[in-house]
């Protein structure tokens, strides 16, 4: 079950992304309550001076692990469109950026809705295949220089003979 939530290889469907997002509501939800119960009013660091630090602590924690597990979701999800997982970058980078930039509203509503139609809407495509392969080789095969350095036999030291 963890090699499945933190695993940013192979693909996901539909379901499996909805089903990350609704078992993720009452996580956000508690990590809202839990920067509330802290008394973070903003992210200017001047504000930080009256915060409690173990609410804040548990909140950023679960934030970090629920941000990976999405991003994993949302990665092999993109494998399933045909698309690289760096695709990601692009629907969560402006969101990210409007944390402290808000000039870029509109970029970022535009980029979290085409993130929803992109993954939550439209169906895998049947080519999002390559990926896996492409993913099994880079695991499984040597690059050449280091195939030939394999296949040569070592001396009595454990080293290769040149």
């Amino acid at each position: 079950m963890l090699s499945y939530l933190f695993s940013f290889y192979g693909r996901s469907g539909r379901m499996a992304f909805w089903a990350n997002g609704l078992v993720y509501i009452p996580v956000y939800l508690a990590i809202l309550l839990l920067v509330e119960l802290a008394g973070v009013e903003s992210l200017h660091l001047d504000d930080f001076t009256s915060v409690q630090a173990w609410p804040l602590v548990v909140a950023i924690a679960l934030l970090f692990v629920a941000s990976i597990t999405s991003a994993a979701v949302a990665v092999r999800r993109l494998h399933d469109r045909g698309k690289p997982g760096f695709w990601l970058l692009l629907f969560w980078g402006p969101g990210i950026l409007y944390l402290w930039v808000p000039e870029i509203g509109l970029p970022a509503a535009i980029a979290a809705v085409w993130y929803y139609v992109e993954l939550g809407f439209l169906p895998g495509v049947e080519g999002a295949r390559d990926f896996e392969r492409r993913e099994a080789r880079a695991t499984t095969e040597l690059p050449p220089v280091m195939a030939r350095l394999e296949h040569r036999p070592a001396d009595g030291f454990g080293r290769r003979s040149v």
